[in-house]
């Protein structure tokens, strides 16, 4: 697996000097702030884009996938995904009818002509995505076990078609 960032987020920072201000009343630099956001993008696993530094912020994501054995399902490896703008097996890009993600856990899932889930078969894959991350939700934290994606890692190492 591949990853690699088409269109990195502008600013990595996760909130504004003004806006902690609000909420803060002892000063607080830019580079604490970039710390912070570091370590929250470190502490939610976000994956890095070789150079480019792990971030929430919105990015386009280019993930490449080489499947040793099929799958009934593939995990990408940022969850919260915007739209997917290609998706190619082998050089043949797939239509939006031939596949299903859930946004949330990012979580790919292939369909045949009449929408029936199909295995992934070994192949080269390549997914290009917008990831928004647009906060936490109330129940959600990144270890938990019931969070999709914490729960699609313990199945996909036993998911075999």
């Amino acid at each position: 697996m591949t990853i690699s960032i088409s269109v990195a987020a502008a600013d990595r920072r996760l909130v504004t000097a003004s806006e902690i201000s609000e909420v803060i009343s002892d000063p607080v630099s830019d580079a604490m702030i970039i710390r912070a956001s570091d370590l929250v993008s470190m502490e939610c696993r976000v994956v890095s884009g070789g150079v480019t530094p792990p971030t929430l912020r919105q990015e386009t994501i280019i993930e490449t996938l080489r499947l040793p054995m099929p799958k009934d399902q593939i995990l990408l490896s940022r969850g919260f995904i915007g739209e997917i703008s290609s998706l190619t097996v082998d050089g043949t890009t797939l239509g939006a009818s031939e596949y299903e993600v859930d946004k949330s856990s990012g979580i790919l899932t292939r369909l045949d002509g009449v929408g029936d889930v199909i295995c992934w078969d070994r192949s080269k894959i390549v997914v290009t995505y917008g990831w928004v991350y647009d906060g936490p939700r109330a129940t959600e934290t990144c270890d938990d076990p019931s969070n999709p994606r914490a729960a699609m890692g313990r199945v996909d190492a036993r998911s075999v078609c």
